[in-house]
């Protein structure tokens, strides 16, 4: 069995260093326990709380705001481009491929979803209402016919924006 490395140990006593080895696994908040299942089975609101509850335990919560949350989602989403920067379009298709990368990347996926979910939290805006409801703006704004094969959102002379 492989080192498992955290912060604290059982009493909640903080080691020099900030490091504890040892060969038992830290025993996890229910909050992570309660996520099971995948993208087609898990809640939004079940992760989102699961998110809420990780920097409410660590008292994290007068940092959120709405400001911090949206510069810290661009650091995230910034750490993820780097793993794909100067890949080719093939290799960014493939990268995922090997398991190393595959994790690295998902690390940071999820590093961008969960800073998404606290500014939704922080905000008050519900993201399944924000997505039905711009996905209808996007749908009035480029019809499918007039954008199917065009890379170019909009079409001829439209603006790029997807978002």
């Amino acid at each position: 069995m492989g080192e498992w490395l955290y912060g604290q140990d059982a009493s909640g006593e903080r080691h020099k260093g900030g490091i504890v080895a040892t060969t038992q696994p830290p025993v996890m908040p229910f909050y992570v326990m309660e996520i099971a299942g995948t993208d087609a089975s898990t809640p939004l609101s079940l992760l989102k709380e699961a998110i809420c509850r990780f920097a409410a335990a660590r008292g994290w919560e007068p940092f959120h705001t709405p400001k911090n949350l949206a510069l810290a989602l661009a650091s995230e989403v910034g750490e993820l481009c780097a793993l794909f920067r100067w890949l080719t379009p093939e290799q960014s298709q493939t990268v995922v491929n090997d398991p190393q990368q595959r994790e690295a990347i998902a690390d940071e996926l999820a590093d961008v979803a969960n800073i998404l979910f606290l500014l939704s939290v922080h905000t008050g805006i519900d993201l399944t209402m924000a997505v039905r409801a711009k996905l209808a703006k996007n749908e009035r704004k480029y019809p499918a016919p007039a954008s199917i094969g065009d890379s170019r959102v909009g079409g001829e002379g439209g603006d790029q924006e997807t978002n």
